[in-house]
């Protein structure tokens, strides 16, 4: 079996985490639930067992993933070599239309023979935080896609990307918030929900369809069906993929209450908050919810602003045309 073969099955059906990511999970589980005591500690137990057994995001992406987006992270752009395994999938990325339009900082597309035919190219034109963030939401969409019907998970991946690609403009139009981290803080709003549905029997699958239908709101709904709520679901997968702390808490924080005052929490923290808050009210059609704050904290100006809303807009006529996130493998 060739390394790309047994790439592609282990992102089907990963097996199991190891003993440190374990650890890890039930470390965050437990250190979350003390300091977010709006959620029973029940639920947060039962979304770490769910995570673990389910493996959204399979281990051998971590050390990529954490060295990218956690506090640890290095100041040093990481080797080429570090994104192999998902190599076709950084070498779509870098033939999409979106990275072209807005490539990363200090580059340039120019369209000429061979600028990505490498995956250094292709990195230098994509990123790493985006070709890391591609990743983690590559590897959810394929476990996800692999146990479900498309029939239902087509529409709940269409809109996690909607809401991961929104994430991409807005950490393009931030000083403070990169365009990767925009992507994970989309994604995470319909990742949990996907998982759950994912992980379930087909009885709670068709609880949870039959509640969405008839309006139900979809963090209730999770946590009537599995004990828990989806975004502790995505707070934890973040965690198990090496995303940091930070990102964890300060998506799962909205589960509670979405207008918490930015000052209550630490400045990284408050930026994931922030930035989830942004992109979940256009999501759901509530902008005038969008705190003044929000916007401060990650140093998006007025004329910014403006330009977010324009690509949202393009989005919700044109849909996110991110559907190879779903259907690339790494068979090439």
């Amino acid at each position: 079996m060739s390394d790309n073969s047994q790439t592609d099955d282990l992102l089907r059906n990963p097996g199991s985490y190891t003993e440190d990511v374990l650890r890890d999970l039930g470390t965050a589980a437990s250190d979350i639930s003390r300091k977010q005591m709006f959620f029973p500690e029940v639920s947060w137990e039962k979304a770490r067992v769910l995570v673990a057994e389910f493996h959204p995001v399979p281990s051998f992406l971590r050390p990529m993933i954490s060295n990218v987006f956690s506090q640890r992270r290095s100041s040093q752009r990481l080797h080429p070599m570090s994104f192999f395994a998902l190599h076709p999938l950084i070498m779509r990325a870098a033939s999409d239309q979106t990275f072209i339009e807005f490539p990363a900082e200090g580059h340039e597309y120019t369209g000429q023979s061979g600028e990505t035919s490498t995956i250094d190219r292709a990195l230098s034109l994509v990123g790493d935080d985006v070709a890391a963030a591609l990743c983690f939401i590559h590897a959810v969409c394929r476990r996800v896609d692999y146990v479900l019907p498309k029939r239902i998970s087509i529409p709940i991946l269409d809109d996690a990307l909607i809401r991961a690609k929104l994430g991409f403009y807005l950490g393009m139009t931030s000083r403070k918030f990169g365009r990767g981290e925009g992507m994970l803080a989309g994604f995470a709003g319909r990742c949990g929900l996907a998982i759950q549905i994912a992980a379930g029997d087909l009885e709670e699958v068709q609880g949870v369809l039959e509640s969405l239908a008839v309006g139900e709101d979809i963090q209730r709904v999770g946590e009537r069906i599995y004990g828990c709520e989806p975004l502790q679901v995505s707070a934890l997968t973040m965690i198990a993929a090496g995303c940091g702390r930070e990102a964890a808490e300060g998506t799962s924080t909205f589960g509670y209450q979405a207008d918490l005052p930015l000052v209550s929490m630490d400045e990284l923290k408050a930026r994931w908050y922030a930035a989830f808050c942004i992109i979940e009210h256009m999501r759901m059609g509530r902008r005038v919810l969008i705190h003044d704050s929000y916007w401060d904290a990650l140093d998006v100006t007025e004329v910014k602003q403006k330009l977010l809303i324009e690509k949202f807009m393009e989005l919700q006529r044109g849909g996110h045309r991110w559907r190879w996130l779903t259907q690339v493998t790494v068979n090439g």
